[in-house]
């Protein structure tokens, strides 16, 4: 189905190829070699439309429209019945069913395929436009019309084989299938494990407590059947000689050697449940709570007792200046020498200095005769006259 629908494509792009390459040649010379790729290409649309008719996925019928027309088109082209005139509209029109048909077709895909089926629009918009372009005269008659032939052909080639790509829906194999059964029983217990997590986290701790032991109970019920079913398959096998009932491949084994299977299977069954113990404490231990620091409390009454802290006290020794080797000899000299500055510096001093009683010390008042005292209270009563204006006779 596949295969002959990518055969068609490949006729129409050879035919297409064949077009450019004798472009300057007339259309009358090519016609047969063209009419004979179209059918062509038909007749392989419309078997693939025909073998998919017995297989569980049948394609659309637009499939077969398609088919139908390309070949009705080539066989007209093959007689030599287009004429120079309308070879752009005679091509445009087929191209413009083929573009029409593909786009119908890409939404039949979306049906299996709902993530490839717009790869498949592009192209066949291209054919439609291209097809609308060639069925208007006055835009294409500057062109060489075989050219435009060899386009449409490649368009549709293009379509065509894109459309052959994700016609036919993927069917999982068995390796598939199994693949994503593990992936869905996986995630399916993933969240299984978290929703009896959270359960867990809401129950009380008593009922965590039961829970943890019905599990427990449970786990050892299963190892115990399993157990029960090894010992049971070792006993038959223990009973059944050699050859007797069973195939050429069987191994007859001792009772001792039944014996230590026995004893491994039970040893390697506890160490499977002491581990399955240790993770379960391991996921249910509570968190470690923080201790808060304890503050010892204060008895202010006792404080209110306590007035005040005496201290001892502590005499520091006085500086010791005597030490060997003529320091204090030294030391004594120096002090000299400052005194004997400073009392320079006072005698050449020009500052005399003054008692601070005798700057806080009241002066004495001074006597006021009675003529200065009758004179200062005739200025302070005699009353204020302002000063006459001068006359111009006075200037």
């Amino acid at each position: 189905m596949r295969i002959l629908t990518v055969l068609s494509a490949i006729l129409l792009a050879a035919g297409g190829g064949f077009c450019y390459y004798f472009s300057t040649s007339a259309f009358s010379a090519l016609a047969f070699v063209l009419g004979a790729v179209m059918v062509g290409g038909g007749v392989c649309v419309l078997l693939s439309y025909v073998t998919a008719i017995k297989t569980p996925y049948k394609l659309p019928d637009t499939v077969f429209v398609e088919g139908l027309v390309t070949l009705l088109f080539g066989f007209a082209v093959l007689n030599n019945q287009v004429s120079e005139l309308m070879i752009t509209t005679f091509y445009g029109t087929w191209l413009t069913l083929s573009g029409a048909t593909r786009l119908s077709q890409s939404f039949s895909v979306s049906r299996h395929n709902s993530r490839d089926w717009a790869k498949i629009i592009p192209a066949s918009m291209l054919c439609l436009i291209g097809g609308v372009v060639m069925l208007m005269q006055t835009l294409v008659k500057d062109y060489n019309p075989v050219a435009l032939v060899g386009t449409a052909m490649l368009l549709n080639a293009l379509s065509l084989l894109l459309y052959a790509l994700y016609m036919k829906p993927h069917v999982l194999k068995q390796g598939e299938i199994d693949a994503r059964a593990r992936a869905d029983a996986k995630a399916k217990a993933v969240e299984e494990k978290r929703k009896k997590r959270e359960e867990m986290r809401k129950m009380s701790r008593r009922e965590r407590k039961a829970a943890k032991e019905a599990l427990n109970t449970v786990q050892k019920e299963e190892l115990e059947a399993l157990r029960e079913a090894d010992a049971k398959a070792l006993a038959e096998a223990e009973a059944n000689p050699a050859g007797s009932g069973v195939s050429g491949d069987t191994v007859s084994l001792t009772p001792e050697e039944v014996e230590e299977i026995r004893e491994q299977t039970e040893e390697a069954y506890e160490a499977e449940l002491k581990k399955a113990e240790a993770a379960e404490k391991a996921a249910e231990k509570p968190a470690e709570e923080i201790q808060e620091p304890r503050i010892t409390a204060v008895n202010l009454a006792e404080l209110e007792e306590i007035k005040e802290v005496e201290f001892e006290k502590v005499e520091l020794p006085s500086p010791e200046y005597l030490a060997s080797g003529g320091e204090a000899a030294k030391r004594d000299e120096f002090l000299k020498e400052l005194d004997a500055e400073v009392k320079t510096e006072e005698e050449n001093s020009t500052f005399t200095p003054v008692k601070l009683e005798e700057l806080v010390a009241e002066e004495a008042p001074k006597s006021v005769s009675d003529a200065e005292k009758r004179a200062v209270e005739k200025r302070l009563t005699t009353s204020f006259h302002w000063p006459k204006k001068l006359q111009k006779e006075d200037l």
